[in-house]
């Protein structure tokens, strides 16, 4: 609930600060995303609270997706995203590790804070960068097994049978993700190389924390939900403008 009302303030406080009718400055257009970046898992089976191991167990994770944007106007977005990869965690102490697939699906909304950045600044920058919030809601669906480090012997499973053997159908949980991206048209960093395609082509950066609803992503059902983050670099095609 946190999240939707820091939503709706956003949105209220950029109308209001550039006192525009959203009627202006419409546009229908439809964009296409692919991404690729890193996965981290923050949960009961993991080294540290926020920073990775990337030794004897590296928990760094890698992860793609694609996504379909719908431009209802200049300050709203909404996005389709689908999302694969993998998750990992390690807890020495414990002696116990975990290995995860997810397959994540997702509907978010986007604001656009170039007005609150860049606001009664007409600058070059503002012009081509396009500053993003992110918010909204989907599901995860994940196969996950737990291990001892000693011996890599399975200790627990979920999203499998016969103690790990056979994959069974995925577990599905609800998921928040939320975040901030930046999107930078791609023409002005090609210069001369410029063409009616990559007029319509941007490059884009996004950190996501994505807040899973059950305790299970690791294996190891505790207190407290599991999240995990997603940072990402694409490329978005806008097929009008």
């Amino acid at each position: 609930m946190k999240i939707i009302k820091l939503f709706i303030i956003t949105l209220v406080i950029t109308i209001s600060t550039n006192q525009i009718i959203f009627a202006q400055n419409a546009s229908d257009s439809w964009s296409i995303n692919a991404d690729f970046g890193s996965l981290l898992f923050y949960g009961d089976i993991k080294q540290f609270d926020y920073i990775p191991i990337l030794k004897n167990r590296n928990e760094l994770r890698w992860g793609t997706s694609i996504a379909i944007n719908k431009r209802i106007n200049y300050y709203i977005e909404f996005k389709f995203q689908l999302l694969q990869g993998e998750l990992s965690g390690t807890k020495r102490k414990a002696n116990r590790y975990f290995d995860a697939t997810i397959f994540e699906y997702s509907f978010n909304g986007i604001i656009n804070l170039n007005d609150l950045i860049f606001a009664n600044k007409m600058t070059r920058i503002s012009d081509n960068m396009t500053v993003y919030a992110i918010a909204g809601a989907g599901v995860v669906r994940f196969r996950s097994i737990q291990r001892k480090l000693s011996d890599n012997s399975i200790v627990k499973c979920i999203g499998y049978k016969d103690n790990g053997k056979t994959k069974k159908k995925m577990t599905a949980e609800l998921v928040i993700p939320f975040g901030i991206g930046v999107e930078y048209k791609l023409n002005d960093l090609l210069g001369r190389y410029n063409n009616e395609f990559i007029n319509k082509l941007n490059i884009n950066f996004e950190a996501t924390y994505r807040s899973a609803k059950t305790d299970k992503l690791d294996a190891e059902v505790n207190l407290g939900d599991d999240q995990y983050s997603y940072i990402s670099l694409g490329l978005t095609y806008h097929f009008s403008e």
